[in-house]
């Protein structure tokens, strides 16, 4: 996103009184009170005006000993050291570089100058403690100290002396603007010129948690306004028409990904002025959002673009911590279904919903932004507010068709190639306290038994579908619970199993790299960082990274299926080492089955140390995997923690190094692998089967764990990204 100017100055007149509120339009403000951050009008900080004389920098402040701003560069020591006395500096204020800390640029009729911090007059309180705050082209008068800070002449630790509020004259001619609704903004073509009228709702922030930007809405719909100077000028609640240009934002990192499923990014205004602003600070009237779940939100196609809407849900609260981040997200009642809260600055921006954390909420949100890959975008959301639903407990009249919408329906495919023999549930567990499922049955019938059926095998209820007949089928899903019903009708499609011309495993890996190639095996355990899975045959392993990640809910362990993909070397930094692996792949055929995969390539007579001695330079290491007996993990105790797979006999107390204990295992969350930690604190040799991995091209192997098996022969697969098959 770039940023923007509201205005620039031209010459005020002291017919504007030079007394008056503190901060406000053509009034001259001082911040010397000791012990106070607020600014107060000051009766001598302009005396050297007159009510007809123009308001210049010359002609204010002329009691103090000022310095013009080539003089402060003059006396800037030139070792880089800084200088034993404040000086007093006048300048305008040209550009805000950081608004959490009064990070600045002001300039004279002799240059311009960086402020790195502004402080209040007396030095006690941060630039985020003033109040009011001067903003761009406005007059300042600082108190600083001088440096040269690696060949950039700036003010260290400036004091707001006073500063002088100039009535900001528009650069812009509002008739090249046209005057459109909000919603008539949102359709127009990037570049377009655009006035909207509308109440600001809500900030957008930067990474340092310091507002960058609005949402202003005008009861009907609603838009971005991204500009940190905007921002800063502006309260929620305020009454506000604002001119700007339309533009989409989107990462260079997602552009080609987008352009794929056809998002245009996030739909704004920039290059933004304030033209009028009614000052109310009441609160935002949003009865006019609509009402919808995460999990209708979650499914509007990436061509919809709906960044910038405000929408209302009864959704679960919830929060996550990472190392050094708090995600939040917003959870329709299953606890499972939504998305998160976007951040710029780890979460430091949303400790407001600490207090609603595991709590049913009404809740106000918009869609700031889409993260396109993998073939499917992720609507990431911006609160606004949110009350908490005290004692909530979901309509029992609602709960039949929840339990269809959240866990019934999309168990089925659209089309079955062969029969999935697919046990389905006829009853629920509640999820939480919120739903309740007790005395909740699920039945379901065919229109035709001859293309599928539901069949008792035991104590389990199992879909069939024909393999010898073709042809549509309609399913009736019902939910029961005592009087309360609800159904759902899925027509299938029972077809003919596609023919495909297929390879190997190892003849994919032996392949030309940067070729498409089909390749037919058994899904094995879960790749870790990408979305994706090992493909296992009985001539070798690969890593499959899907195209789209929405098709792990229709991919198990032990299905044997056949992908179309990229094989390539996966690398980064320009290296020609990496990981071998199929990527771009989709699964085109689904033989179901739950068949163990093959360990027959497996390398069973090497030890951890003829792991971690491989050469990196040979990529077809990168796709070996071994079986190691009498092995333990172990794990960092840093905030980061970072595991290790070694030899049961290694004293970890007496290591210097933690590479010294075995081989690193690759992940990019210390929750990805917390699955092992039971093993850990049983402190038991065990069996694993390690991939070795090196997505990332380091010029060391790390690996991943496929599966552990204890001293009892119990096998624990790798689930993280794809589930074991019932």
């Amino acid at each position: 996103m770039k940023h923007m100017k509201i205005v620039s100055l031209l010459s005020i007149f002291a017919s504007l009184a030079l007394a008056g509120c503190s901060g406000q339009s053509g009034t001259s403000s001082n911040s010397s009170s000791s012990n106070s951050s607020s600014l107060v009008s000051s009766s001598s900080s302009s005396s050297s005006s007159s009510s007809t004389q123009e308001v210049t920098l010359d002609t204010l402040w002329n009691d103090y000993d000022t310095i013009t701003i080539a003089e402060a560069i003059e006396l800037m020591p030139a070792d880089g050291s800084k200088t034993p006395d404040r000086y007093y500096i006048k300048g305008r204020i040209k550009e805000i570089t950081d608004y959490s800390f009064g990070a600045m640029i002001i300039e004279d009729d002799t240059g311009t100058l960086e402020v790195y911090g502004t402080y209040s007059a007396d030095g006690a309180d941060h630039w985020d403690a003033i109040d009011p705050q001067p903003t761009v082209g406005d007059f300042v008068l600082l108190h600083s100290i001088l440096q040269n800070y690696k060949g950039t002449p700036e003010i260290q630790n400036g004091r707001l002396i006073d500063f002088y509020a100039n009535t900001p004259t528009e650069t812009i001619d509002p008739s090249e603007y046209e005057e459109v609704s909000i919603a008539e903004a949102r359709t127009r073509q990037i570049g377009e010129k655009v006035r909207v009228s509308g109440v600001v709702t809500a900030y957008t922030y930067d990474n340092k948690a310091d507002e960058a930007g609005f949402l202003i809405q005008d009861g009907s719909a609603s838009i971005v306004v991204y500009d940190a100077a905007a921002a800063h000028s502006v309260k929620i609640g305020n009454r506000i028409e604002v001119a700007g240009e339309r533009d989409n934002y989107i990462s260079s990192k997602e552009t080609a990904a987008a352009e794929e499923i056809g998002y245009t990014g996030a739909i704004q205004l920039v290059d933004a002025t304030i033209l009028s602003n009614d000052e109310s600070t009441a609160t935002p009237d949003l009865s006019w959002a609509p009402t919808t779940s995460m999990k209708d939100v979650l499914a509007t196609p990436a061509d919809e673009n709906i960044t910038g809407n405000i929408f209302r849900a009864t959704a679960l609260i919830k929060r996550e911590e990472g190392g050094n981040f708090v995600n939040f997200y917003i959870d329709d009642l299953d606890g499972y279904t939504g998305t998160y809260c976007y951040s710029t600055a780890s979460g430091a921006e949303f400790t407001w919903m600490e207090p609603f954390d595991g709590k049913v909420c009404d809740v106000y949100f918009a869609i700031l932004n889409g993260k396109a890959a993998n073939n499917e975008i992720t609507w990431r959301a911006l609160p606004i507010s949110m009350t908490t639903i005290d004692g909530y407990t979901m309509d029992a009249t609602k709960v039949p068709q929840f339990a269809l919408d959240y866990y019934i329906v999309d168990q089925f495919l659209d089309t079955y190639t062969a029969d999935p023999k697919l046990t389905v549930p006829t009853s629920l567990t509640s999820p939480n306290e919120y739903v309740d499922f007790t005395g909740l049955t699920i039945s379901y019938t065919s229109s035709d038994e001859s293309l599928a059926w539901f069949a008792q095998e035991g104590e389990n209820l199992v879909f069939h579908t024909s393999e010898e007949k073709t042809g549509e089928v309609k399913l009736t899903l019902k939910a029961t619970q005592g009087a309360n019903t609800a159904t759902a009708e899925l027509t299938l499609n029972i077809a003919e199993p596609p023919h495909f011309d297929t390879i190997t495993v190892r003849e994919a890996i032996e392949s030309t790299d940067n070729t498409q190639v089909t390749v037919e095996g058994v899904v094995g355990p879960s790749l870790v960082v990408q979305d994706g899975f090992y493909l296992i045959d009985e001539t070798g392993s690969i890593p499959v990274v899907l195209k789209n990640s929405d098709a792990l809910a229709d991919i198990a362990q032990g299905q044997t299926v056949t992908i179309q993909g990229t094989k390539g070397i996966k690398s980064s930094n320009g290296m020609t080492f990496g990981q071998i692996d199929i990527y771009n792949a989709e699964v085109v055929y689904n033989k179901f089955g739950n068949t163990a995969y093959s360990t027959a390539s497996f390398i069973t007579d090497k030890t951890l140390a003829d792991a971690m001695a491989l050469d990196v330079n040979d990529n077809l290491n990168s796709v070996k995997v071994f079986t190691l007996e009498n092995m333990k993990f172990a794990k960092t105790d840093a905030m980061y923690a970072t595991y290790y797979v070694t030899d049961f006999d290694t004293d970890l107390a007496a290591l210097e190094d933690w590479d010294e204990a075995g081989i690193q295992l690759y992940s990019s969350s210390s929750s990805q692998f917390a699955w092992l930690d039971p093993f850990i604190e049983a402190g038991e040799p065990v069996t694993i089967e390690l991939a070795m991995s090196n997505f990332n091209s380091k010029s060391f192997f790390k690996a991943n764990v496929l599966s552990v098996t204890d001293a009892e022969g119990n096998q624990t697969f790798n689930t993280l990204k794809v589930g074991v098959q019932d």
